[in-house]
This record gives structure tokens, sequence and C-alpha cells, in this order.
């Protein structure tokens, strides 16, 4: 009886480990593979309850911020029906620059504090191409989705993976934000026009902006979320080349910027000061622009001189 026992014991442990992904994880993370199907039906059904917890609020006696938005976009007001709304094809999203550091409490207040191994990491960051962006220790991996209703964007629901729990969740949703819908068909129309794979992922880093990268990492635009005019930047393409040298950049200015402020109270409001990658390029392209413009102006301005002077001669001879 007791080896009928055990051995039943032993069989069931092993259907744990081979059918329940977060047990296997908490036994070991390298066990998991996010690409697997069930894996994906597992971020499907967070998404899907997300998705009911959403239309829950928008369909709240309440009023709040999420059932105007709403009403905004689809002009329709509450109440909204479920079935109406719709997820998006899953994208992968990468969070960049990473670093592991410390919360130290001292008399003078909460200290950020990056350890010398980790510092030395940031001093020698560099990348030369994307994958070495994306495939690194300091990249966090999460997966979004397009929120719609009755076909329209409306807004987007963001899945992470939590070791505590070994399973997923929603870490982050919107109601009202269509600028990364738009963002995203703007650069897979761009990619179809060059005949390319329209295959994208999205990238975020500090701020409320997110990227849309192609699958090779060669062409870059932005939803301009979070700026006065995200309209502003709707049609801009970017190669990677042009953005390489602003990624290199960040991981030395985000040390010198907790560096300066060692305190969290000594910090300035209003974030961290860094320009987004996006105005960084718009900028350096302008100044292009503007240096061009001036060249053809002097060259204008030489040719009318010359042939004022052609024409006098011609005059006096």
């Amino acid at each position: 009886m007791k080896k009928y026992i055990i051995l039943v014991l032993v069989v069931l442990l092993n259907m744990c480990l081979l059918y329940t992904p977060a047990f296997a994880y908490m036994l070991s993370s390298s066990t998991i593979n996010h690409d697997e199907e069930i894996m994906k039906s597992q971020r499907q059904v967070s998404a899907e309850y997300t998705l009911n917890i959403i239309c829950d609020i928008v369909n709240s006696k309440d009023s709040n911020s999420f059932k105007k938005e709403l009403e905004k976009l689809t002009g329709k007001k509450a109440p909204y029906e479920r079935t109406r709304f719709k997820l998006s094809e899953e994208y992968e999203l990468y969070r960049p620059f990473v670093f592991p550091y410390k919360k130290i409490l001292t008399e003078r207040g909460t200290s950020i504090y990056f350890e010398e191994n980790a510092k030395d990491k940031m001093k020698n960051f560099r990348i030369d191409t994307f994958q070495d962006l994306i495939n690194n220790q300091f990249v966090d991996k999460k997966w979004l989705r397009i929120v719609y209703y009755e076909d329209k964007p409306v807004g987007y629901i963001q899945i992470n993976w939590y070791d505590d729990i070994g399973s997923y969740d929603s870490s982050e949703w919107s109601i009202g934000n269509y600028h990364l819908f738009n963002a995203i068909e703007t650069m897979k129309d761009f990619l179809k026009y060059k005949k390319e794979n329209t295959n994208v992922k999205i990238l975020s880093f500090d701020g409320l902006a997110k990227y849309i990268v192609s699958e090779d990492g060669n062409w870059w635009c932005t939803d301009g979320e979070g700026t006065i005019n995200p309209a502003k930047y709707k049609n801009m393409i970017w190669s990677f080349e042009e953005i390489k040298n602003n990624l290199n950049n960040r991981p030395k200015e985000m040390l010198n910027y907790f560096e300066t402020y060692k305190y969290v109270s000594e910090m300035p409001l209003g974030g961290l000061p860094f320009k987004p990658l996006y105005e960084s390029v718009y900028e350096r392209r302008n100044k292009i622009k503007n240096m061009l413009i001036a060249i053809i102006l002097l060259l204008a301005t030489a040719m009318t001189v010359a042939g004022i002077k052609l024409v006098s001669r011609i005059k006096n001879a």
C-alpha cells in the first residue's frame, strides 16, 4: 500500500513539473520558454481578464477619466458591450537599461546606489547592433496588445511575467491612447512600401513614449506619447544608425544623474532630465537641415553676386 501511495505521488509530481509552467519556473527560471503555446495561452488569459476589468470600469456608475476617453474615441456612451472589445495580435515589448540598484535608507533620506560592478557595466556599455540592445542581461521583456472597441483602437494592455507568483499579469493598461496604434500602422505601412518584413517590436525607455521598431531593428518611429504635440512625430521614421550614439550614451547619462543627485529628495521634480530619443534625432535632423539651407543660401548669394559682376563687366566692355 505504501509503495502504491509513493508511486502515485511521484506520478503527480512529474505531471506538475511537465504541465505547470509556473511551478517549473519557481524551480528553475531557465526552464521557461515564453514562446511555447501554453505560455502564449496564459498571456491571452491574463489579457482577457484585464479586459474584463476595463469593461467593468468603463461601465461603472461612477464618472471616471477612462469612461470619458472611451466616449470621446468611440462617440458612444456607456454601457459598452464586452463582446465588442477585442485584442490585437501580441507584440513583444522590450525595456532596455534596467540596471540593478539598491535603495539605502539614511538619515538624509532614501539613496539610490549602484554597486561597482553595475557602474562599470554602465560606463562601458556599448552596442553595435539592435540585437545587442535587446539581448543582454539588462533588458526586461514584456508583451503588449492593442485594445479595440468596434474595431477602433482605444488603448492597450501590457503583460509581464512575475517571478514571485510564477505567472503572467497585467502591469499597465491605458484607455484613450490611440497614438501607439497609429505608430504601429505607420511603421507597417513604411515596411510594406519598402517590401520588407512587416513584423514589429515595441521598445519602452524611461518616460511615456514607446518606440515601434522593425523586426531587424533597422527602422524606428515613436508614438510621441507624453509630448505636447504627438502628431509632430507622426510620420517621422529614422534608422538605427541615427539613434545608436544616443542609445550608447544613455547608461552613462543615467549613472551621472544618480551620482549627482544621490538622494531622492534632492532630485528635481519632473522626472529624469534626459531628452527623449526622438527629440534628439529630431533636433539633429533639423540642425543638418538648417545647415544645408544655410549652405544653399550662401551658394545662391555667391552665384547672384557673380552674375551681377559678370553682367557689369559685359556692359562696360
